[in-house]
C-alpha cells in the first residue's frame, strides 16, 4: 500500500510547493482516508480470487471490508481497481444473474441490470486482474452516500473505462503509439488528407455524404496525379515509389483518424457521472467494451499524446479551411472532431493536472471555468451536481429537489470559497449539459481569483 502512494505522489512531486505538504504527510492523509473509506459499512468490493483446487477457475464475490479485520489487511497489501462505464438507456439493460459473482452469503448470485455489449469484457477483466474490485452495478446501493464517491476513484490503484466504441479502434491506436515516426506522417499526410477532402466536399449538398474512405480514395489519387505530372518518363519508377510511399502515409493516418473518430464518439464521453471516474483516480486505462481485444490507451500518456496531435492538426486545418469557405470549416471541425476533443479529453486532462498541481481550494475558480466548458449531459438533473461533487470535493447531502440540491452545493461552495460570487438562479431542470450550469458563474471572475491564486 505505501509502495502505491509513494508512485501516486512521485510523479508529482511539485504538488509540495502549492500545498506545504511532505511526501510523508501527503502519504500518510491518502492512507488515512483509506483506512477510513475500509471501515466505511457501504464501501463493498468484488474478491477476486483463483480457485484453491482449479487454478484455471476464478471465485469472486461480494464483501465488505468494515466487517472483516483479515479482509481490510488483505486490501492494504493489495489495494482495488474500479470500472467506469456507459450505462446507456433503461430499455437496452437485461437481468444478468449468470455471471458467477455471489452476494455476501457466498450462496446468492447478485442480480444486476446492464447493457449486454460489456458483459463478457467486464467479467474478463475481472478475472485477468484478479483482487479487488469496484463495479458500480455491483458495488453501489441506494444508501451509498454520494460523499464517499470521489473517494472511491481517487483512492483506486487503477480505473479501467469500458468505452462503446468500435473494439478495433483501441488497437488502432495502441499500435500507432503516437511516436515521432507517426507525428512525421501525420504532418507529411496533413496537407494531402486536407486537399483530398476539399475535393470530396466540393459539390456536395449534404456534409454528411462525405467519409474518410472517400477522403482517403481521393487524396490517394491526388497526390499520384501530382507526382506524375512533376515528373519524367526516366524516373516513372521512382515517381511510383514515392506515390506509394504517400498513400501509405495517407492510409495509416487515415486509419488513426478513423479510429479517434469511433473513439470520441463514444457516449462514455458524453455523461456526467464519467467525469469524476477519469480525473480522480491516479491511473487510467480505456478499453473498448466489447471485442476480445484487452490491450489498454493510458490517460496520462497515450490520451494525452492524442490530443496533442489531434489539436495541431485542428488547428492547421482550420487555418486553412477558414480561407476556402464557412460550411468546408463547418464540416471539417466535425471530421476532426475538435469540439469533442476540446469539449472532453483536453478539459478533463486539464483538471486532473490542476488537482494534483494546486491545492484544492485554490483549484475552484479553475475548475468551475473549465466545468463551464464541458458538454457533458445526464439524465437526472440533480446529477449535474452529484456527478461533480467528487471532483471539487464537496459533500452534498442527498436531496429530492434540484433547486435543493443547487443551493445545497452553492452553500457548500461558499464555505470553502467565500470569494466566488454565488449563482443563485440557477434551474437545474432546464439546462441540457454541464455548461448551462456552471456557465452561469461570473467566469471573468473566476479568471481574476484564477491569477490571485497563482501569485
Amino acid at each position: 500500500m505505501f509502495e502505491n502512494l509513494t508512485d501516486k505522489f512521485n510523479e508529482s512531486m511539485f504538488i509540495l510547493k502549492f500545498t506545504g505538504f511532505g511526501v510523508k504527510e501527503l502519504i500518510l492523509s491518502m492512507y488515512s482516508d483509506l483506512r477510513a473509506l475500509m471501515k466505511n459499512p457501504h464501501f463493498k468490493l468484488i474478491h477476486v480470487r483463483r480457485h484453491l483446487l482449479d487454478n484455471t477457475k476464478v471465485e469472486m464475490q461480494l464483501v465488505t471490508p468494515a466487517n472483516s479485520w483479515m479482509m481490510r489487511r488483505k486490501l492494504e497489501m493489495m489495494d482495488y481497481y474500479c470500472v467506469s462505464h456507459f450505462w446507456g438507456d433503461p430499455s437496452e439493460w437485461e437481468t444478468w444473474t449468470d455471471h458467477g459473482i455471489l452476494g455476501e452469503d457466498g450462496q446468492t448470485p447478485v442480480s444486476v441490470r446492464i447493457r449486454p455489449d460489456k458483459k463478457q469484457k467486464l467479467l474478463g477483466l475481472l478475472a485477468e486482474k484478479g483482487g479487488f474490485w469496484w463495479v458500480d452495478i455491483f458495488c453501489a446501493q441506494q444508501a451509498t452516500p454520494l460523499e464517499i464517491m470521489g473517494k472511491i476513484y481517487g483512492l483506486s490503484r487503477r480505473t479501467y473505462c469500458l468505452l462503446d466504441c468500435e473494439p478495433r479502434s483501441i488497437k488502432t491506436l495502441v499500435d500507432a503509439e503516437f511516436s515521432e515516426t507517426m507525428k512525421k506522417k501525420f504532418a507529411d499526410a496533413q496537407e494531402a488528407l486536407i486537399d483530398g477532402y476539399l475535393a470530396q466536399v466540393d459539390g456536395h449538398e449534404d456534409d454528411e455524404t462525405v467519409d474518410w474512405e472517400d477522403v482517403v480514395e481521393d487524396t490517394v489519387g491526388w497526390w499520384y496525379r501530382e507526382d506524375k505530372t512533376s515528373g519524367s518518363g526516366d524516373d516513372e519508377a521512382e515517381t511510383a515509389a514515392t506515390a506509394a510511399a504517400a498513400a501509405a502515409a495517407v492510409t495509416t493516418v487515415s486509419d488513426v483518424l478513423g479510429a479517434l473518430c469511433s473513439l470520441f464518439r463514444s457516449e462514455w464521453f458524453t455523461r456526467v457521472w464519467t467525469l469524476q471516474e477519469v480525473v480522480l483516480p491516479t491511473q487510467v486505462s480505456f478499453l473498448a467494451e466489447s471485442g476480445d481485444c484487452y490491450e489498454a490507451l493510458d490517460r496520462d500518456t497515450d490520451m494525452v499524446d492524442i490530443v496533442h496531435v489531434c489539436h495541431a492538426i485542428v488547428r492547421e486545418a482550420n487555418l486553412k479551411l477558414t480561407a476556402v469557405n464557412k460550411r468546408a470549416k463547418m464540416t471539417a471541425d466535425k471530421l476532426y472532431l475538435m469540439l469533442r476533443i476540446q469539449g472532453s479529453m483536453q478539459e478533463d486532462l486539464f483538471i486532473t493536472y490542476a488537482m494534483q498541481k494546486d491545492s484544492l481550494v485554490d483549484s475552484f475558480p479553475r475548475l468551475i471555468r473549465t466545468l463551464a466548458l464541458e458538454r457533458r449531459r445526464c439524465l437526472d438533473p440533480r446529477d449535474y451536481v452529484y456527478g461533480v461533487a467528487g471532483v471539487l470535493c464537496i459533500d452534498v447531502p442527498k436531496l429530492e429537489d434540484p433547486c435543493e440540491v443547487w443551493n445545497a452545493f452553492l452553500d457548500a461552495l461558499h464555505e470553502r470559497s467565500p470569494r466566488i460570487t454565488l449563482p443563485r438562479n440557477v434551474d437545474l431542470q432546464e439546462a441540457t449539459c454541464l455548461s448551462e450550469v456552471f456557465g452561469h458563474f461570473d467566469l471573468d471572475e473566476l479568471k481574476e481569483l484564477d491569477k490571485l491564486g497563482d501569485d
